[in-house]
């Protein structure tokens, strides 16, 4: 994932994002996602290389922040 602030597909209702590179998974940041929902400026910064799941409605996808990733957007899909 290139971008810093990426958006999610998929994570309707309350949203969590977790740290798993702690010693136990540790939670970044929580609140009501929607449709399009893009993580919040004013929400703690992801760490380059740190990798992070997103929790939604049952569902959930692992990413990480690479700004120098080629082709791999800013879109989560959560499954």
């Amino acid at each position: 994932m290139s971008s810093a602030r990426p958006q999610f597909s998929g994570a309707a209702g309350m949203v969590r994002i977790v740290m798993l590179d702690a010693p136990t998974p540790q939670t970044v940041w929580e609140g009501e996602g929607g449709s399009g929902f893009r993580y919040p400026g004013n929400a703690p910064k992801l760490q380059t290389g740190v990798p992070y799941r997103v929790e939604a409605d049952g569902r959930s996808a692992v990413f990480s922040i690479d700004p120098g990733a080629k082709g791999a957007g800013g879109t989560v899909v959560l499954r």
